[in-house]
């Protein structure tokens, strides 16, 4: 992809160690943000850029991501 603007792949685990395994697996094909928790997963995928896909964890504490998905 030259000058066109690759999608975006916002992904929100827990874990540091996912994260940073998921964004050097798809960094190379897609933008990646991060988040490692419920309220920044929920004021990034807000923001700029906006995430064409979210990847979420289902199993973080207090929140999961099925509550993260509602919210969204």
């Amino acid at each position: 992809m030259s000058d066109q603007r690759r999608p975006v792949v916002l992904v929100v685990d827990d874990s540091t160690d996912m994260l940073a395994l998921m964004e050097k697996a798809l960094s190379t094909e897609y933008e990646v943000i991060t988040a490692s928790d419920p309220g920044a997963a929920i004021e990034k995928a807000f923001g700029e850029p906006r995430p064409d896909l979210i990847l979420l964890d289902v199993d973080m504490p207090d929140i999961s991501g099925f509550e993260v998905c509602r919210a969204l």
